[in-house]
C-alpha cells in the first residue's frame, strides 16, 4: 500500500529543488554570468538529469552505434568527456572506461555504483590526465558548450585523450536557440586544430524529429 504522507513529501523535497534550480539559473542569465560549467553542477546537485538523450529509445540508439563500433574495431579502451549522471553508461558494451565530468556529485555518485567495477573509473574533469585511450567519447556535449573557451578546452582534450579514433554525437551547424544552448561547427575547429584526423563515418540520427545530433567518426593514421 502507498504511503501518501512519504510520497506528498518527497513530491514536495523534489519541487524544491526544481524551483531552487530554475532560481539560480534564471538569476545568473538576467545577471549575464550563467556559465556552463555552473549550470551543470547545479542542475545535477538539484537532482537533474542528463535530458532526455541520455534515456530510452535515444539513449538505446546512441549505445547501438557505439557498442557496434567498439565491437568492429576491437576496442579495449574508452574515455569519455561528460558521462553526465551515468544513465547512458547503462547500455554501453565498453571493456575498460574511463570517464571524466565537471559535477562533483555525479563523480561521487557512479564511483559509487560501481565501486565492485574495476573496469570502470570516475574522475573530475579537473583532474583530468593525457593518459590516452584508443577511443574518445564526446556524446550531446559541444552544443552545451555555451563559452568560446570552454568549448575549445574540450575539443583539445577529447583529441588529445586518444591514440586512434574520436566519436563526436553533436549539431554540426551554428546557431543559439536557448540560454545553455549553443550549436557549433565543430568540424571546422578539427580541420584548423587536428587536422591529421580525417573524418571517417556520419552516422544520421534515428530520431531526427527530436534531436538535431548525429555520430562523426574520426581517425588517425598509426
Amino acid at each position: 500500500m502507498v504511503d501518501i504522507t512519504s510520497l506528498r513529501n518527497t513530491i514536495n523535497t523534489l519541487c524544491t529543488r526544481v524551483s531552487a534550480f530554475r532560481h539560480v539559473v534564471r538569476t545568473d542569465w538576467l545577471s549575464g554570468k550563467l556559465r556552463s560549467e555552473q549550470y551543470w553542477i547545479d542542475r545535477y546537485k538539484y537532482n537533474g538529469t542528463s535530458g532526455r538523450g541520455s534515456y530510452s529509445h535515444l539513449a538505446e540508439f546512441k549505445a547501438n552505434v557505439i557498442n557496434a563500433f567498439i565491437s568492429e574495431h576491437q576496442i579495449r579502451s574508452v574515455v569519455e568527456f561528460g558521462f553526465g549522471d551515468g544513465n547512458q553508461l547503462k547500455y554501453f558494451q565498453i571493456p575498460f572506461y574511463r570517464g571524466y565530468e565537471i559535477s562533483p556529485e555525479m563523480v561521487s555518485r557512479m564511483n559509487v555504483r560501481y565501486k565492485n567495477d574495476p573496469t570502470k573509473s570516475f574522475h573530475l574533469l579537473a583532474r583530468h590526465s593525457v593518459k590516452q585511450s584508443e577511443l574518445s567519447l564526446s556524446l550531446d556535449v559541444i552544443y552545451h558548450l555555451i563559452e568560446d573557451d570552454v568549448f575549445h578546452d574540450h575539443m583539445k582534450m577529447l583529441f588529445e585523450a586518444t591514440r586512434k579514433y574520436v566519436i563526436i554525437y553533436s549539431s554540426n551547424f551554428v546557431r543559439k536557440t536557448r540560454r545553455h544552448v549553443r550549436h557549433r561547427k565543430f568540424s571546422d575547429w578539427i580541420a584548423q586544430n587536428r587536422p591529421e584526423f580525417k573524418r571517417i563515418q556520419i552516422i544520421k540520427n534515428k530520431y531526427p524529429v527530436e534531436t538535431q545530433a548525429s555520430f562523426f567518426v574520426y581517425s588517425v593514421d598509426d
